[in-house]
């Protein structure tokens, strides 16, 4: 399994940042400055509020957000597009029109992990000492993400090709962490159509295939019975439940699953140059 992934990273976090992640029913896109007023949208939904533990941000904090996830080297986001709202021409592919939500991860160095591991234990008198999320529909929407919208909130401020795309090095230690997967189809017409599922999948194989990731996390309410299942149905094993959270917490470890491996590493990612304006 060494061999096969998990070998010393060569990418970036911000490797997705001019790339085009085609699959059969969604498409997945770097998160641009056209996205954040549709953005900006769903999230004024008091129903994806209450399900990313998200507080409203005016437009302008949405703005530096989205510019602040572009250039973190913790993080990877992509747009998911509805490929049935698509062009089917990649060169014409509307990058707004057929917006369905979002699929992140986020990386956590070990002893970051085992920290926050201790906060989630909570104080003697059972109060939480961090801040945790649930469950977005149909998939997740984590905690470290939940944070950043509330900090912004708190401030008044076209050939298929596997080769790499404008990459830069970067210093994070990829083997050394833990990437937490968030998924959020947001708009009501594009669910149940298995869009979360392969937008996670695509994901994680981008992630484990370029990225040279092999332990993934997901952190879920207990009472999204939807989101547990297409976890499950992924391969992740319950690992921890968070009672003060109501949260279920869920692993995949590339290097102890031998048929994830096989599943990501067979994975076809169609990956195009991102068409320009």
């Amino acid at each position: 399994l060494d061999q096969e992934l998990g070998s010393p990273p060569l990418f970036s976090m911000l490797v997705n940042q001019d790339i085009v992640i085609q699959g059969d029913a969604c498409i997945l896109v770097p998160y641009l400055e056209c996205h954040v007023p549709r953005y900006h949208s769903w999230m004024q939904s008091p129903e994806l509020q209450e399900a990313t533990a998200s507080e409203p941000l005016s437009l302008e904090e949405e703005y530096a957000m989205q510019k602040s996830w572009k250039e973190d080297a913790d993080k990877l986001t992509f747009i998911i597009l509805d490929s049935s709202l698509s062009e089917p021409s990649i060169k014409e592919l509307d990058l707004v029109k057929p917006m369905a939500g979002d699929v992140n991860i986020f990386l956590t160095p070990l002893e970051e992990e085992a920290e926050e591991d201790e906060s989630e234990e909570g104080d003697a008198d059972g109060r939480p000492k961090g801040v945790q999320g649930s469950s977005a529909p149909a998939g997740t929407a984590g905690h470290l993400k939940q944070q950043q919208h509330q900090q912004y909130g708190q401030h008044d401020n076209q050939d298929v090709s596997q080769s790499s795309h404008n990459v830069r090095d970067s210093s994070t230690s990829l083997q050394a962490s833990i990437a937490e997967v968030e998924v959020m189809v947001a708009e009501p017409g594009s669910r149940r159509k298995g869009i979360a599922q392969e937008a996670v999948r695509l994901m994680m194989a981008f992630a484990a295939q370029k990225l040279n990731i092999t332990r993934f996390r997901a952190k879920i309410l207990s009472s999204n019975s939807a989101s547990l299942a297409l976890f499950k149905k992924l391969g992740f094993k319950e690992t921890k439940l968070v009672p003060i959270f109501s949260e279920v917490h869920l692993e995949l470890n590339v290097r102890e699953s031998r048929e994830a491996c096989r599943s990501l590493r067979e994975c076809v990612l169609q990956i195009h140059s991102l068409p320009l304006p």
